[in-house]
């Protein structure tokens, strides 16, 4: 097997049985946390800004819905934060140079830039119609003065990524009318450390 079978083999294991579990420092104590649930309880950003936060929500929201609930942000702010050899974003295995932080916080940038140029108002603040114009340029690559990596691409990672979010769960998988079919199935409590140490 080469290398870049391995990756993606290891990054197939990951998303099917742990449900993308993340761990977070709560009160120094090491809290473990499934994307959505690190969403829900409004866990703090290392690398996003609050603005390529909700940027980031709205856009991935419009091509994947239901990935805000899922916890897009959080996931993919808490894998710019691991080292890049340990990072669960597609970029990474689609050959992107780490640091990865400056390919997504700069397609974050332009994909602002966009919706003020065009609608005079942050992607947050975009209609539906509005956010799906804007989408359908990102996929065709047909923003003006677009400022990033091509938007096609961006596009294609920020969709592979909300993708691995909403449907890399048993929850997700069922959803859409497909069998989980994890080696392991997680454990549908998520424990702290200390819990899975007892």
């Amino acid at each position: 097997m080469n290398t870049d079978n391995k990756v993606q083999a290891t990054r197939r294991s990951f998303l099917k049985t742990s449900a993308m579990v993340m761990t977070y420092m709560v009160a120094g104590k090491a809290v473990m946390l499934t994307p959505a649930a690190a969403h829900a309880a409004q866990m703090p950003m290392k690398i996003l800004s609050a603005l390529e936060v909700s940027t980031l929500e709205t856009l991935c929201e419009a091509i994947v819905p239901g990935s805000r609930s899922a916890g897009i942000a959080a996931f993919v702010d808490y894998q710019l934060a691991e080292k890049p050899r340990d990072a669960l974003l597609m970029g990474r295995y689609l050959g992107l140079e780490p640091p990865f932080s400056p390919f997504y916080q700069q397609g974050l940038a332009a994909a602002h830039q966009a919706a003020l140029k065009q609608f005079d108002r942050p992607w947050s603040q975009l209609n539906e119609s509005q956010s799906k114009s804007l989408v359908d340029q990102m996929f065709t690559d047909a923003i003006p003065n677009w400022s990033a990596a091509p938007a096609s691409f961006l596009f294609f990672v920020w969709r592979a990524d909300a993708c691995d979010v909403v449907y890399g769960t048993q929850s997700g998988s069922e959803a859409i009318g497909m069998p989980y079919m994890a080696h392991i199935a997680p454990s549908d409590k998520w424990l702290s450390a200390k819990e899975r140490q007892k």
